[in-house]
């Protein structure tokens, strides 16, 4: 069994991984006011869009994560998760804003989550940018057109 979009996600991850090797976590001049957040302090809603933006940006016309949301979404997950998640993604970001590279996104998958506590943080912030992406309203669209997929002529997107 295939999960929808998940194909085109892993051909929009460009292939020269490398240039995705240290995240430049300074604020791009194009963001435009601050979000309320609920969870993630300012350094770290920005570090965490860095790095879902790396993991799944735009491409082909569908929509990337930050397109989708996610970081905001990820924000109002993370307030609502248990503490031993919150600390996962507070050291994992602050690893992220020391330098710490993400050439660990490259290592094949295996069923044993890693050891190493950046590189679980890594792969748990993975499976969460893509899964929110591809439940968000804007993906849900751009894969159906623009018709909606609910019932009620909506997304089922997470907004």
């Amino acid at each position: 069994m295939s999960i929808p979009g998940v194909a085109e996600a892993q051909q929009a991850i460009p292939a020269a991984r490398d240039e995705f090797a240290k995240i430049d976590i300074a604020p791009s001049a194009g963001n435009i006011g601050d979000p309320i957040l609920k969870f993630f302090s300012k350094n770290e809603y920005v570090t965490l869009e860095k790095l879902a933006a790396a993991i799944l940006p735009a491409a082909d016309g569908k929509p990337g994560a930050i397109e989708g949301g996610v970081p905001a979404f990820l924000d109002f997950l993370l307030s609502q998760s248990p503490a031993a998640k919150q600390k996962v993604y507070r050291e994992g970001l602050a690893r992220l804003a020391a330098g710490a590279t993400l050439h660990a996104l490259t290592e094949p998958w295996t069923y044993q989550p890693p050891a190493d506590p950046f590189r679980r943080f890594l792969r748990e912030a993975k499976a969460d940018i893509l899964q929110a992406t591809f439940n968000s309203r804007e993906w849900i669209e751009a894969r159906s057109g623009g018709r909606g997929a609910g019932l009620d002529g909506g997304g089922a997107g997470h907004r």
